[in-house]
């Protein structure tokens, strides 16, 4: 079988993934318990996917649908995802493909989502490059399932910016060929970040 880990804080919500194989007191800095839950089928299905020690979100994934790219979004920040008390998100992974890809994922669902790097220390301790994906996301939207992670996002002003795009710079590049992607609803999008073109039909 697969092993998903969780803290006590939550702990209820994984149980519907899984059950609890093994419980671990609190030790060293951890201050409470540790939970590693057992979910059948699920080692079968990360082999299938070449998922096993090769973390990434595959491709079929990345070109889901609306409903399945949140699930996903949302199960990638349950886990390795935060909210600061300003209500700005970000997700944090020392695997920089991950990290990209995780990118692509949220500017595919219209956040406006920026991709950095830190070298990431404790107490003077250097451990390794970490890749930062942050932003604020619209006013209602489920970024989180855990309660205790999107109640910070309920709980902050409106942003209207996160709604927006703004162009700083138009530089002329000439003549050249291009391809346009139209997908359904007459939408054209351009770049890797898919953004709606003035060529759509829909937009305002």
């Amino acid at each position: 079988g697969g092993m998903l880990f969780a803290s006590e804080t939550d702990i209820a919500h994984f149980l519907s993934y899984g059950r609890i194989g093994t419980e671990y007191q609190p030790s060293g800095t951890r201050k409470q318990k540790f939970y590693r839950l057992v979910v059948d089928g699920l080692h079968a299905k990360l082999k299938v996917l070449n998922l096993l020690s090769n973390k990434h979100i595959p491709d079929q994934f990345l070109m889901g649908s609306v409903d399945q790219r949140i699930a996903l979004l949302q199960g990638l920040m349950d886990t390795d995802g935060m909210c600061a008390k300003n209500g700005w998100c970000s997700f944090s992974n020392k695997n920089p493909r991950l990290a990209v890809q995780f990118h692509e994922l949220a500017c595919s669902l219209g956040l406006k989502a920026t991709l950095t790097s830190h070298e990431a220390k404790f107490k003077g301790k250097s451990y390794g490059k970490h890749y930062l994906v942050g932003f604020s996301p619209p006013w209602g939207i489920e970024i989180f399932r855990l309660d205790r992670k999107q109640s910070r996002i309920q709980n902050t002003r409106k942003n209207t910016r996160a709604y927006y795009r703004y162009i700083k710079s138009v530089c002329p590049v000439g003549l050249r060929p291009m391809k346009c992607i139209q997908v359904e609803d007459s939408i054209y999008l351009a770049g890797k970040t898919l953004i709606p073109t003035h060529n759509s039909l829909m937009t305002d």
